[in-house]
């Protein structure tokens, strides 16, 4: 299965000090890297209430297909997948959506401790 910018799937994401869990997780490198390197970057999500400054909770309408459950991406838990191990895509983001998930991302992620 060809995965694609902004696809959310179902994966088997490494947490930090947990091991292997299956996860939603969204597809954030681009379309190029996919296809030519056979591997892409993606983000966790969790259905988990944390409310700290790497949460960023999904509505409805900013995907094309509804999650079943409340959803928040978890902004600095990224994770690298070979293209091969996609079995299921569940969702897609939409692209104004994304695009300013990405301005969160570099304010919370992707800054040096001076501009914060």
């Amino acid at each position: 299965m060809i995965v694609e910018q902004r696809d959310i799937v179902f994966l088997n994401f490494q947490i930090p000090n947990q091991g292997f869990k299956p996860h939603l997780c969204l597809v954030i490198s681009n379309n190029e890297i996919h296809e030519s390197e056979n591997f892409f970057i993606a983000l966790m999500l969790t259905s988990a209430n944390t409310n700290d400054i790497f949460s960023y909770w999904l509505k409805n309408n900013m995907l094309v297909n509804q999650l079943d459950k409340k959803t928040q991406i978890r902004l600095h838990l990224f994770g690298v997948f070979e293209n091969s191990i996609i079995d299921k895509k569940v969702s897609r983001m939409k692209r104004q959506a994304f695009e300013d998930l990405l301005d969160k991302i570099f304010e919370k992620v992707l800054t040096t401790d001076s501009i914060i």
